[in-house]
């Protein structure tokens, strides 16, 4: 059985006096989906900031069998992207370049080349329409969605997702949750946070939840959603 692409061993965090989570175990494999939810303030952000190796922790985090962090710095790799809450896309290039500059800098492509790989990817996410528009005219969920688009156009081996459907409505939910079943067929292993069960209950892969405790398996509960 191949290595597992992520692996949490003992994963605990604190601030200060506070203890956020402890005893985290996590293994996500290739192609996998993993949600994992829980309350606002359970600690689902900081537990994918810790995968990516962008905040300290107690215990082992591995991507690819190499360690999230070295001496307390980001392992700087193109094994995974992030794409946050917060779109933060660059406002002084149209919706189309902040999904293609992606493939220019991580895959060396030609504008052209680079911008035809993003516009399939922003039409996947029902944003092809606003390729032309800047950040500053597009509606939150807009932006949402072409920052998920520029998470896809990475085709890093691991995407981590955080909150990524919280501005649409659930037939936009529906049609996120179909576009990242399809990035998983392709072999992409996806990590995402949410406080929506809904969310999970569309991926169809494993659900976890997060506590104080660490993570408990929901995958043998019936999430089922009806068409």
């Amino acid at each position: 059985m191949p290595d597992p692409l992520v692996k949490l061993e003992g994963v605990s965090k604190a601030f200060g006096d506070r203890e956020l989570f402890k005893n985290v175990d996590l293994e996500v494999s290739m192609g996998e989906i993993v949600t994992i939810v829980g309350p606002s303030g359970v600690g689902k952000t900081t537990l994918l900031r810790a995968i990516a190796g962008m905040t300290d922790v107690e215990g082992q985090v591995t991507i690819g069998g190499q360690p999230a962090q070295h001496n307390g710095v980001t392992n700087g790799n193109h094994r995974l992207c992030l794409v946050t809450q917060h779109a933060n896309l660059w406002d002084h290039l149209s919706a189309l370049d902040n999904v293609a500059l992606v493939r220019r800098l991580l895959h060396d492509e030609p504008r052209r080349t680079a911008r035809r790989a993003a516009m399939r990817y922003m039409e996947a996410l029902e944003v092809g329409g606003v390729a032309r528009q800047y950040p500053h005219s597009l509606s939150g969920g807009e932006q949402q969605r072409v920052s998920l688009a520029r998470g896809f156009a990475a085709e890093t081996p691991l995407l981590l997702l955080d909150e990524v459907s919280s501005n649409v409505d659930f037939r936009r939910r529906r049609m996120i949750a179909d576009a990242l079943l399809d990035i998983a067929k392709s072999g992409r292993s996806i990590v995402l946070v949410t406080h929506d069960l809904e969310t999970a209950q569309l991926l169809r892969g494993r659900t976890l939840r997060l506590t104080p405790d660490g993570l408990d398996d929901l995958s043998e509960v019936d999430t089922r959603v009806t068409s």
